[in-house]
């Protein structure tokens, strides 16, 4: 019952965040409409500086109280790249004390921009993490949802710490680290500042963690 009850939460809370991005939108078009005497196209909304990029979206205090009840950790990115790419690849790695575990959980999709949404909720007592990762866009979207049960942790259980990638990041076809959601039995520590920019060269840190979820984005063309 528990599972069912997490999971109806996580559709709520993505159908929210797509709601709050279309009021966004609305407010913005508005706006600009207002400041001019003609209707602007969805071309001239849609800035060529901020074409290529991935960042984190500044949620309002609304926004993170209602995230709040549905999730404990929630990580929310918007992104917007030109035609030249086709595909987007958004991924969870498991490491355990630095060692990658079993295989990744994703969700792909194509278009040219979108919100990528990667939620984790505890169940109570049972040591079980349901997760859910979506990718949402003006054409539709999808998400997977799975659970993890930590086996590597007694009854005192463990501190958990969500780390994020704040940076706007400008998209290549390398892959990208967004976030990280760091296990240990003691005090954990955020990753080190470098593991954002350059991962491969960095993935010693992760030996310092009983546990850690890595997401990880990808655009190909």
């Amino acid at each position: 019952m528990k599972k069912k009850l997490i999971a109806v939460f996580s559709l709520v809370l993505l159908l929210f965040l797509v709601a709050c991005q279309e009021d966004d939108k609305d407010i913005d078009q508005n706006d600009e409409q207002d400041s001019k005497d003609e209707v602007l196209t969805p071309e001239d909304l849609q800035s060529e500086e901020a074409l290529n990029e991935l960042k984190l979206i500044t949620r309002t205090n609304r926004e993170e109280t209602i995230i709040d009840t549905l999730a404990d950790q929630a990580f929310i990115f918007e992104f917007q790249i030109d035609e030249s790419y086709k595909d987007l690849k958004v991924w969870v790695e498991t490491y355990q004390l630095g060692e990658k575990q079993d295989i990744d959980k994703y969700q792909k999709a194509i278009n040219k921009s979108g919100t990528i949404i990667f939620s984790n909720t505890a169940v109570g007592g049972e040591n079980i993490n349901n997760q859910r990762l979506g990718i949402i866009s003006d054409n539709g979207g999808g998400y997977t949802s799975y659970a993890n049960e930590l086996t590597m942790f007694d009854e005192y259980g463990f501190t958990a710490m969500p780390d994020v990638n704040d940076a706007t990041i400008e998209v290549t076809e390398e892959p990208i680290v967004l976030a990280g959601l760091l296990y240990g039995e003691n005090e954990v520590q955020s990753l080190p500042p470098d593991f954002f920019n350059n991962s491969s060269d960095n993935m010693d840190a992760l030996k310092d963690y009983e546990l850690a979820y890595i997401l990880k984005a990808q655009f190909s063309k």
